[in-house]
């Protein structure tokens, strides 16, 4: 492990290997770009006025906004084919 200047906290390597090249080898050590609270996120905005725009959920049925703490992940089940056979 080495420790990184720059943000004083300990950093490992993912991945590290030792290439040869005839008689000469070297070793080598690949380490992340950024962190993950570093990364570049993107907003989606309104190209007209420059604003952030904001996404609400619409129930299907009520047509309402849905709060967010009242949403969570589903999914839709059919049944199977029918196997009657004529």
């Amino acid at each position: 492990m080495f420790r990184s200047d720059t943000y004083g906290e300990w950093t490992k390597s993912p991945a590290k290997g030792l290439p040869q090249f005839g008689e000469v080898s070297c070793g080598v050590a690949l380490y992340t770009a950024a962190r993950t609270s570093d990364r570049i996120t993107f907003n989606t905005i309104n190209k007209q006025t420059g604003s952030r725009v904001n996404q609400v959920f619409i129930d299907g049925e009520t047509e309402e906004p849905v709060p967010r703490e009242a949403q969570s992940k589903g999914f839709e089940a059919r049944p199977p084919p029918s196997c009657d056979r004529p």
